[in-house]
């Protein structure tokens, strides 16, 4: 298992050295469909038949059948990531890590991070949108590459946070490296990670001799600095017109909402019904429904719900599921505003969250140098 593990991990460092290297504005996107495939099939090696095949047949197959009519392509992609999914949570409840590859993973997620804050200086990683220059990252791409930083700092922070030292810079710097790239990229849907590092700066320091003066000096300071936060919002809310603007993306919402109702919330419309229904509304092909959770429920329907609820069992019946988890997850959520909820590229790191955090990893990672 130590090596299989070892294998996703560097598997997925090197999609993301090939996202670095060889691909220009727009990013890695274009090539998704190619990549989960690559992944589904090392998962499959990884991950033999087991119990959550019976789930991914039940799912795939209702997939299979409410997108009769749909591109083959495109059911084929949604079956793959059923599995892709269950196998990720299934290797997530199951397997264990050496601390040797923790401590790895650890090593090259701060330094994917390090120099992501060192690429701000570049003016050749900044993007152009509808509101100016945004830093793209080092996979050039806006929401792509703050995505995948937000995810690598939690993963950072939740290996450190098996040894028994503090880490108290450690984590200063992932707070602060946060919101400077927030900054920088202008991605406002950062803002949902924040719940999880002040759930962290809590934990901290809740002990220490001054915690509590220092959780209510942060408390004071965070009013104080509230009318600078709503300018900093209206900004990056971004209320103008465009494909990104908050009235276009409320919009498409809006439609993809009577479309859902239209079908009880229950039946689907097939593979990537959505993104087909809202290039009909838009008559562009460049716009997309931008909300995965709208998306998936209307090509999925009550399908989606019943695989979300069959994770979040899963997830509970390994215990990984607690406070601490919740507000990862709702960090994660937040890349729902990108059609990146079910990405390979947020769900390899936050497979290796589950692995840490799971039952039978029990208090093996304690005594280890993390």
């Amino acid at each position: 298992m130590v090596k299989k593990l070892t294998l996703l991990v560097l598997s997925y460092l090197l999609v993301l050295v090939l996202a670095t290297l060889f691909t220009n504005e727009g990013g890695i996107s274009q090539f998704n469909a190619y990549i989960l495939l690559v992944f589904v099939m090392l998962l499959v090696c990884l991950n033999p038949w087991n119990k959550s095949w019976n789930a991914i047949i039940v799912f795939a197959s209702a997939i299979i059948m409410f997108s009769f009519g749909q591109p083959i392509l495109y059911v084929l992609i949604d079956c793959a990531l059923v599995f892709f999914i269950f196998s990720c949570v299934d290797i997530g409840c199951k397997y264990t890590i050496e601390p040797c590859l923790l401590r790895f993973t650890r090593n090259i997620s701060l330094t994917i991070i390090i120099i992501s804050l060192l690429g701000i200086l570049s003016p050749a990683l900044y993007i152009q949108s509808d509101d100016g220059e945004r830093y793209g990252g080092l996979f050039h791409a806006v929401n792509f590459s703050a995505n995948v930083f937000g995810i690598l700092g939690i993963c950072v922070w939740e290996i450190a946070k098996l040894s028994n030292k503090s880490h108290k810079f450690l984590l200063f710097f992932l707070v602060t490296a946060l919101v400077l790239y927030m900054e920088a990229c202008g991605t406002r849907s950062l803002l949902f990670f924040f719940p999880y590092w002040l759930f962290q700066v809590y934990t901290l320091y809740r002990h220490t001799r001054y915690g509590r003066f220092l959780l209510g000096l942060g408390v004071l300071g965070g009013v104080l600095l509230i009318p600078s936060l709503i300018t900093f919002l209206t900004t990056k809310l971004r209320f103008h017109e465009g494909e990104s603007s908050l009235a276009t993306r409320a919009l498409l919402y809006y439609e993809l909402w009577t479309g859902i109702e239209d079908n009880y919330i229950i039946l689907p419309h097939g593979a990537h019904g959505a993104q087909f229904l809202v290039e009909r509304f838009t008559g562009h092909d460049f716009y997309s429904p931008h909300n995965d959770f709208l998306s998936y429920l209307y090509d999925w329907g009550l399908f989606f719900i019943l695989i979300l609820w069959s994770v979040f069992l899963r997830l509970r019946r390994a215990k990984i599921i607690n406070g601490n988890m919740v507000l990862i997850l709702v960090a994660l959520s937040s890349s729902a505003l990108h059609n990146m909820l079910f990405s390979m590229y947020l769900w390899i790191p936050l497979t290796i969250i589950f692995v840490i955090n799971n039952d039978t990893s029990e208090k093996r990672y304690r005594s280890c140098c993390c």
